[in-house]
């Protein structure tokens, strides 16, 4: 009876061991609100996200959507006097695609440089990988100071071998060289940024809160890659063709 005890006090203590490594207090939660044009329509996107640090190496990054454009569409679905029961369907679809999209999650090791993104594809109902090798982004640290939330932050303008510009406002006094999407090689966290791509297309970031030690459990393990892996070039084509089939949808409407 001894040794059993034994047994299943040792097989306890080994799991709270490997899960109490894996749930725990972040040591940084970084919170950025981003703001983007719509890929399809002009009307105005944005998300949150969240940046969970397990360590100095490792960051988990979570987003939440939330789509401006719903209202507008249902009210030009009725003007076309679509039904209820079809409007409803739109509803019900979209619901159910935020909560794969809510499954998504981006990973970056700061150690390695190794940035991953988990993500949801409507066509297979499945989860792929993008393997990314980010971008390396020639910065110009400008002597251009401005003050957000008590902050004194720096200038900086950068531009990537994609052709994609970055504007950056970085506090030195936050000593992390990082920003949204793992974007880095600043000497301090960028707390306010701003990107047009070779396309024209903007986005906007902004620092909204900053939580050291934080009190919240996380639990590292949930998030799991996929077995199937893609390049940042084919994850491009594929969003590209993606837009073209939304756009063509759009327009017979």
């Amino acid at each position: 009876m001894i040794p059993r005890i034994l047994f299943l006090l040792s097989i306890t203590i080994y799991f709270s061991q490997i899960f109490g490594q894996n749930i725990r207090r972040p040591k940084l939660i970084i919170t950025y609100n981003t703001f983007f044009d719509n890929p399809i329509s002009a009307n105005k996107m944005s998300n949150i996200s969240k940046m969970y640090f397990k360590d100095d190496n490792e960051c988990i990054i979570l987003k939440e959507f939330f789509n401006k454009t719903n209202d507008s569409i249902f009210s030009a679905m009725r003007s076309k006097n679509i039904s209820e029961a079809e409007i409803s369907y739109l509803k019900n679809t979209l619901l159910k695609t935020k909560a794969k999209m809510d499954e998504e999650f981006n990973y970056f090791n700061y150690l390695t440089n190794e940035y991953i993104m988990h993500i949801w594809d409507s066509e297979s109902d499945n989860y792929f990988d993008v393997v990314d090798i980010l971008q390396k982004i020639e910065w110009q640290v400008v002597d251009s100071f401005s003050v957000f939330n008590n902050q004194k932050l720096q200038y900086a303008t950068g531009k990537d071998i994609m052709g994609t510009h970055y504007f950056a406002w970085f506090s030195n006094e936050i000593p992390i060289s990082l920003g949204p999407k793992a974007i880095n090689g600043l000497p301090g966290l960028i707390i306010k940024l701003s990107t047009v791509d070779n396309k024209n297309r903007k986005t906007d970031y902004r620092v909204t809160k900053i939580e050291d030690q934080p009190n919240e459990l996380f639990d590292f393990t949930k998030y799991i890659f996929s077995k199937k892996r893609i390049s940042q070039s084919e994850f491009t084509k594929k969003t590209e063709d993606q837009l073209k089939k939304l756009k063509l949808m759009e327009g017979k409407n």
